[in-house]
């Protein structure tokens, strides 16, 4: 092989090695795909050919070192300086092994709640995700559940109710309730899905036509964010949802800072474990926008006239209403005080029951409710704790 087909090639390697991970992190690649099992088969063909073409690309480093650098030289070549040599064989031992890491960190899997730049979180997700039923719930198929002789119980809420990070479905809060009830009487469907809000989750009920004997609807203090980013609250580094569009500059800046860590499977997992400051910071300028969201008159009565939805088709369709707030275990009295201040007197004068787990959740630390640092949705001893505290307020579904 010529040195110009050689280049070329290696070239080429690099570019695969790089644009893979781009392709696997980019929405569209899931949209294509006409089913789970089809996006399933192609991330992973893509991700174990990645693999080899860093085997290859290790290879190749090694071949030249040895060609170059430790085979013994022809007569009359120029001998390399030792310190030549030396810089050589550092800068090839470093290269060596920062291929090496990125060949571990691609199969070591870590839930994340930074979804769209989570390379770690991508593959937790292709490992150990449950399947999903016929409406995209992870759920049971629905098959042979609906219309039947038996009362009814609905789970509507975000991604606290999806279960995210949660590796089994019998380890979520609507699992184990259900697990307590009477199976001859009772039938439970799980409407829960991420990154969702009160006026989604409205639809998401009316859409699913089965209307329920008990519905609970959980409520987490992000419920309030879209509306929130309609009145300029909220940013796209706050929330995802744009109120505030950064400028070109900053665009772009922003695209070159992240292409390392987008990637690279090992820069993308070392960068998120140790940015703990700024992850600080973050959160701290949401509570912000959260605040203010919360103090903002209109903002809050129009986000109560979603939850106000919610409360009217339950008395039209005369299903038991029980809204079941989960504070953030981080810190469970800034987001109590949202609940206490703002949703549950409205609740009050509606004559809606509500359930609150925030006196259960502070008998233990942080650490031992939240999934892990980088995701902090309940675990599922947590999830345990609220399914506890649902079965006690609604002591109609114990068996």
């Amino acid at each position: 092989m010529t040195w110009s087909r050689f280049r070329i090639r290696l070239w080429l390697e690099i570019l695969f090695v790089v644009l893979v991970p781009l392709l696997l992190l980019s929405p569209g690649l899931r949209q294509v795909m006409h089913s789970d099992r089809a996006y399933s088969i192609l991330f992973f063909t893509l991700f174990f050919l990645r693999a080899l073409v860093l085997l290859h690309f290790m290879k190749l480093v090694l071949k030249w070192l040895h060609k170059t650098y430790i085979a013994p030289k022809p007569q009359g070549a120029a001998n390399l300086s030792a310190k030549k040599a030396n810089r050589a064989l550092l800068g090839t031992s470093l290269l060596l092994l920062f291929l090496l890491l990125e060949l571990v960190f691609m199969f070591v899997p870590q839930t994340q709640d930074v979804y769209r730049l989570g390379l770690a979180n991508k593959v937790w997700n292709l490992y150990y995700r449950e399947p999903e039923n016929e409406l995209r719930f992870r759920d049971k198929p629905l098959a042979g559940r609906m219309n039947t002789h038996k009362q009814t119980v609905i789970f509507l809420g975000d991604s606290y109710t999806h279960g995210i990070g949660i590796r089994h479905n019998r380890e979520r809060f609507p699992d184990m309730v259900y697990a307590q009830m009477d199976s001859s009487k009772f039938e439970a469907f799980n409407l829960g899905r991420g990154n969702t809000d009160t006026r989604d989750e409205y639809l998401r009920l009316v859409d699913f036509g089965l209307k329920p004997d008990y519905l609970v609807l959980q409520y987490y203090h992000n419920d309030i964010e879209k509306v929130g980013a309609k009145y300029g609250y909220f940013n796209a580094s706050q929330t995802g949802y744009k109120s505030k569009k950064p400028s070109l500059l900053k665009k772009a800046g922003m695209f070159i800072g992240l292409i390392p860590l987008e990637c690279s499977f090992f820069l993308n997992y070392t960068a998120f474990n140790s940015a703990g400051f700024f992850f600080q910071k973050a959160g701290n300028d949401y509570k912000e926008c959260l605040t203010k969201a919360y103090s903002d008159t209109a903002c809050v009565r129009e986000h109560l006239n979603d939850v106000e939805s919610i409360i009217r088709y339950s008395e039209a369709n005369h299903t038991k209403l029980y809204v079941l707030f989960i504070p953030d275990a981080r810190d469970i009295d800034f987001t109590q005080n949202l609940f206490d201040r703002h949703i549950i007197p409205f609740l009050k004068t509606r004559g809606v029951h509500y359930i609150t787990v925030d006196q259960a959740f502070r008998k233990h630390k942080a650490s031992e409710l939240i999934i892990n640092p980088l995701n902090a949705h309940t675990n599922p001893f947590a999830n345990a704790i609220i399914a506890e505290q649902i079965l006690d307020s609604i002591p109609e579904l114990k068996n």
